[in-house]
Order: C-alpha cells, then sequence, then structure tokens
C-alpha cells in the first residue's frame, strides 16, 4: 500500500492484493511504487519503507528513479540485518553500531 501523508493522516491511494502468503518481490514492489512516481511526478517526495521494503535492488532503482524526481527514500530495518562493505565479512546494523535514526546507503 502507498499512502499520503497529510496532517498526520495516512490515506492509502494506491495499493496491490498479493495472492500469496510471504514477502513480496523487488517486480511487485517497483509495480507498486512506479504508478505513484508517476502520479506525483511535479512534487517531491519521501518513501518510507516499513521492513517489507528493505530490498538493496530497490534502493539502488530509488536512486535511479531520484535523478530525474526528487525523491527521497528511507528503509527500516532490523538490528539483525546484515550488511557487507567492499571486501569486508557481513555484519549485522547492531555490530555496525547502528542505532535508530542513522542512515547508510
Amino acid at each position: 500500500m502507498v499512502a499520503v501523508i497529510w496532517k498526520k493522516l495516512a490515506l492509502p491511494i494506491y495499493w496491490t492484493l498479493l495472492g500469496k502468503r510471504g514477502a513480496s518481490r523487488l517486480s511487485e514492489q517497483q509495480a507498486l511504487i512506479q504508478p505513484v512516481l508517476c502520479l506525483l511526478k511535479n512534487y517531491e517526495l519521501v518513501i518510507l519503507g516499513d521492513r517489507e521494503f528493505h530490498s538493496v535492488k530497490l534502493a539502488y532503482w530509488l536512486k535511479q528513479k531520484s535523478k530525474k524526481q526528487k525523491l527521497f527514500f528511507a528503509f527500516r530495518q532490523k538490528q539483525g540485518t546484515n550488511q557487507k562493505k567492499d571486501d569486508e565479512d557481513y555484519q549485522t546494523f547492531s555490530q555496525l553500531g547502528m542505532k535508530p535514526g542513522m542512515k547508510m546507503f
């Protein structure tokens, strides 16, 4: 579901019902977000994603979109999410010292 925040209210404007249980795929997430980006192309947007929207590929896709449209995004992550920088070993966000409110790309 995509909602617009207005005066502290979340107003649903676009959604998709998936005929399955479990997490959505990148293509399903892109299919949900793309029409909204087109609809609101003249506005500055901030996309807040819950833990369902945590894909690195989705982040890079949105980063490409942000070159054409004023677009920012933040994805909520669990402390146990694994992160790998260059040739280093995988580490969880908690091992990296990540705290709520911090950002990393």
